[in-house]
């Protein structure tokens, strides 16, 4: 699994769509990264409606995931920053 495509997952989840992710691809790049990790994991991770995604089962389990991953990102980010150089 690449953390990119764990990423464009993520903000696709967050904004319902592949078209109004906040990160810097193409709507046709986030649904590929999508579709990669779909056929990774051999699982659909959302439904596709009209209306938008959907998370599926699937989909919500491995959205908190990432949800704990990026939050311990940020985390690990902050006390790095925090510590004294040298």
């Amino acid at each position: 699994m690449e953390i990119n495509k764990l990423k464009a997952f993520y903000y696709a989840a967050q904004a319902q769509s592949f078209t109004k992710t906040n990160v810097n691809l193409s709507a046709s790049v986030v649904s590929r990264h999508v579709a990669d990790l779909e056929h990774e994991f051999g699982a659909k991770l959302f439904f596709r409606t009209k209306e938008g995604l959907i998370l599926t089962g699937q989909g919500k389990v491995l959205y908190e995931k990432a949800e704990t991953l990026f939050g311990l990102v940020e985390d690990i980010k902050n006390d790095m920053a925090e510590l004294p150089q040298g």
